[in-house]
């Protein structure tokens, strides 16, 4: 059998050729995204209803609720709740909640280009795009909360999530692979160094088979991540030696000293802290983290640009990804 937009056989005709993906539900449809909208086949009757859309439909999925989600190359995220989803059928104009990027809306969506999308439960779904990290949204509340570089992700491309049997989520992204935390949204950043096979993965391709492996798929093969054989090493944290120049700089910061969390390099006792942040981390990747330990009333403004005054001027390209964050110690990560 074939499905076609052009054959003349109403039972095979769907809506657009160029089909992006397909989508078997529970009640015995297949929801084929395209182009111009979504074909619905019924198992039962083979009948089909085509549903005409003003923007591509890259996925279709149901929620634990039988609410039916369309997620768009450009255009954000549709949802119809289950009360309407009988409209579709009688191609009925519906009213669909539309989440789209507004960048005044900090309870809104942070992207426009979704690329993936995974419910984590009946309370949350996570949705990855091209330009904006992960957004994990509250169903209860319709807020969405954001996840970019600066909290910890190796990049904002976002291409597929996945849950793992521990309730974390592993999410692949153009730089690589991260182990995500959902309880206390901890990130932990894999490599080459790690031994995956690429930093570049492909949009929403991956799998888990039953025994909780993983398959993240990108243009040099396959890469397997067995989450049950992961043995994480603790964090080292070593003070590393000021220069004086350094010391000038952080004059005006009182009680305030620089270290570095690293757990694969033990640096010697008398390396310099430029020398750590120049050539070690560069080789842990964002496992690293500089740590500047003062209080938080002595933060000043003035401290700060000192502080980043250092860093810049030691590893320029990697401070974006070091950006301040503070944590209940008291104690800023870059």
């Amino acid at each position: 059998d074939k499905y076609n937009a052009k054959t003349k056989n109403k039972r095979r005709k769907i809506i657009d050729n160029v089909v992006f993906d397909v989508y078997f539900d529970d009640d015995n449809f297949i929801w084929v995204s395209t182009r111009k909208g979504v074909s619905i086949l019924s198992l039962l009757d083979e009948s089909i209803v085509n549903y005409p859309m003003t923007s591509p439909i890259r996925f279709v999925f149901k929620d634990d609720n039988k609410n039916i989600w369309f997620t768009t190359l450009s255009d954000g995220i549709y949802k119809a709740n289950q009360s309407q989803t009988r409209s579709i059928f009688n191609k009925q104009k519906i009213r669909f909640e539309h989440y789209k990027f507004n960048k005044g809306d900090k309870n809104g969506i942070s992207s426009s280009k979704i690329t993936s999308f995974l419910q984590q439960d009946n309370n949350f779904i996570w949705f990855g795009s091209t330009n904006g990290g992960l957004n994990k949204l509250d169903i209860k509340s319709n807020k969405f909360h954001h996840i970019f570089i600066e909290n910890g992700l190796p990049s904002n491309y976002i291409t597929a999530i996945e849950k793992s049997k521990d309730g974390n989520l592993w999410v692949s992204s153009k730089n690589g692979i991260s182990l995500l935390n959902t309880n206390t949204n901890e990130i932990i950043n894999y490599n080459l160094l790690d031994g995956i096979s690429d930093l570049d993965f492909f949009r929403a391709s991956v799998a888990k088979n039953k025994k909780g492996n993983l398959f993240f798929g990108g243009p040099n093969g396959i890469t397997i991540i067995k989450p049950n054989d992961i043995k994480l090493n603790d964090y080292k944290q070593f003070v590393a030696k000021v220069t004086s120049d350094e010391s000038n700089l952080l004059s005006n910061c009182p009680n305030t000293s620089l270290k570095v969390k690293m757990n694969r390099i033990k640096p010697a006792n008398n390396i310099t802290f430029s020398t750590i942040i120049g050539y070690f981390l560069p080789l842990v990747s964002a496992r690293s983290r500089i740590v500047v330990d003062t209080p938080s009333d002595k933060l000043t403004p003035t401290c700060l640009s000192r502080i980043i005054s250092i860093l810049s001027h030691v590893v320029p390209n990697q401070l974006q990804h070091r950006l301040v964050h503070c944590d209940d110690s008291k104690k800023h990560l870059f």
